[in-house]
């Protein structure tokens, strides 16, 4: 027992002796051999392609598909009620029956929400019943329009014509009026005129007598006359009839003398007899003119009230006939206005109801139905909507630094996360410039991006990345950013020579997008450049 157990105690020993003699022996290796391999960077190598195309640089933002609604609207107005039966209909109840008898009913609808329809697709049958009914109330209407019309025309005529005969009526009352006023202003002026021809005629008597006077008193003859026949009668009435012989001779000059002084007396007497005469017929005619100016200044005071009166009355004639037409007129216009409204909404009735089928007018996806089958069109509105392949939306937040950059009409580029590999275009429809919060750290405004092309693989609330291009640069080469290398100010790029070795070639640089940049000088379209990436201590690659 004990030779056995002093066998397995030294084989123990030598076990404990192997094992650290190969700990020894590891950790030299170790040391000598893998710890220097393991400092020593290692590198992978993944190819990229040289491009040559356009690079965009731009502003890149998040958003969601929206759909945007359209509808096909009801838009009718079938009511026919005047203004005294709207009146009456205020104060009485109607039944159900007579009131939906005024409206259009549905009998079928033959889609549902979430349904795809083409455009001429049916989607309502309305019933014939209830067309027929507006069709006979509607064409009613406008019979009577017709016939009101008609009414309004002949009214106008007769009352045109009354209103003319009044008008001419008092148009003849003025012009008599204004005649009689001119004749009795004709017969004044005669009048006063007559009196001053009188009056100017005798002045010219009286200056023509007191010019022939005033020529007799002046003249030698009237001193010689007066003179002789004193002198002539003193002598014969010194002398006397006593003695004949001397008396005889002077008593004959004396009478020769005397006769000579009454002749120039008579005429002197007539003289002024006349110039007194027409002097006080003067006098007299100026009275007379006072008078008859008086009389023809009230006589003329009363006719001009009197036309003036007149003339009013045919002003106020005019208004009365020009007013009347107006109001014919007026009536026959509104007339014809409400006839031509009753028509067209009979024609737009007509052109909606058809055949009595509503259709679509486009392609589209069905969102909602407004009517079921037995509903009445008793409002104008929407009959149904829906959404196109055309009318998808994409809004996204750009911030205040750089929604400058941005316009309507811009053309954007869109990569939905559902179709990665599919690129998207789409047009700027609008920018909003109110900012989505007044309170936010970050100011931005949203833009909506109307998408273009086929849609038909897009939904609504599908998210994508919408880059807005702020700056492209077309027909040069590029890489991505990864395979540039820096070192001491220049940069390189990976290629592998014919023994497949990798070196570092430099390389010229220009316009970048961010990911990819220009190589200006350095490779060629057809080289392929190389991605260095190190692995790491735990196997993982990490970029260079």
């Amino acid at each position: 027992m004990s030779k056995k157990h002093i066998s397995k105690k030294k084989l123990m020993n030598r076990i404990l002796l192997v094992l650290g003699l190969l700990a020894v022996i590891g950790a030299a290796v170790f040391t000598l051999f893998i710890q220097p391999m393991l400092e020593e960077d290692v590198y992978v190598y993944k190819e990229s392609e040289v491009t040559y195309g356009t690079l965009v640089m731009g502003i890149t933002e998040s958003g969601s598909v929206e759909a945007e609604l359209l509808s096909l609207d009801y838009l009718l107005d079938l009511d026919v009620t005047s203004e005294d039966e709207e009146d009456e209909d205020d104060d009485d109840d109607f039944e159900d029956d007579e009131e939906t008898e005024q409206y259009l009913k549905i009998e079928e609808a033959y889609v549902v929400v979430g349904q795809k329809v083409a455009a001429k697709d049916a989607i309502y049958k309305i019933t014939q019943e209830s067309i027929d009914d507006i069709r006979r109330k509607l064409e009613a209407n406008v019979t009577d329009l017709e016939i009101a019309l008609s009414e309004a025309k002949l009214s106008y005529n007769l009352d045109v014509l009354n209103a003319q005969y009044d008008y001419k009526k008092t148009l003849t009352k003025l012009n008599s009026a204004s005649g009689t006023y001119n004749n009795e202003v004709a017969q004044a002026n005669d009048e006063v005129a007559q009196l001053y021809a009188t009056i100017d005629a005798r002045n010219l008597e009286i200056i023509s007598l007191q010019a022939e006077l005033d020529e007799i008193l002046e003249s030698d003859d009237y001193e010689t006359i007066i003179e002789d026949y004193e002198e002539l009668k003193s002598t014969v009435e010194a002398i006397g009839t006593d003695n004949v012989l001397v008396y005889i001779p002077y008593e004959t000059k004396y009478l020769a003398a005397k006769t000579k002084y009454d002749n120039l007396m008579n005429q002197i007497d007539q003289l002024e007899t006349g110039i007194i005469t027409s002097t006080e017929t003067v006098l007299d005619t100026l009275e007379e003119l006072n008078d008859v100016q008086a009389r023809l200044s009230l006589e003329n005071m009363e006719a001009t009230q009197d036309y003036e009166t007149t003339s009013l009355d045919g002003q106020l004639a005019k208004s009365e006939y020009e007013y009347s037409i107006g109001a014919l007129e007026e009536t026959v216009n509104t007339a014809q206005t409400e006839l031509e409204d009753a028509s067209e909404q009979l024609a737009d009735f007509e052109e909606f109801v058809g055949d009595g089928i509503v259709y679509a007018d486009s392609d589209g996806l069905i969102m909602s139905m407004e009517y079921e089958a037995d509903d009445y069109l008793i409002t104008t509105g929407s009959l149904f909507t829906y959404t196109t392949e055309d009318a998808l939306t994409l809004t996204v937040d750009v911030s205040q630094e750089d929604i400058s950059d941005i316009g309507v009409g811009d053309s954007v580029s869109i990569l939905f996360t559902a179709y990665p590999d599919t690129a998207y275009t789409g047009e700027v429809s609008s920018v909003t410039t109110t900012a989505t919060s007044d309170t936010a750290t970050t100011i931005s405004y949203p833009v909506t991006i109307h998408i273009l092309g086929d849609t038909s693989k897009l939904y609504d609330g599908m998210t994508g990345d919408v880059t807005f291009v702020v700056e492209e640069k077309s027909d040069i080469l590029y890489v991505s950013r990864k395979a540039i290398v820096e070192e001491n100010g220049n940069t390189y790029v990976y290629l592998k020579d014919s023994s497949g070795n990798y070196y570092l070639s430099e390389v010229t640089t220009g316009f970048t997008d961010g990911v990819n940049i220009e190589i200006t000088s350095g490779i060629e379209a057809d080289d392929i450049v190389y991605i260095a990436s190190k692995v790491t201590s735990e196997g993982m690659e990490a970029d260079e």
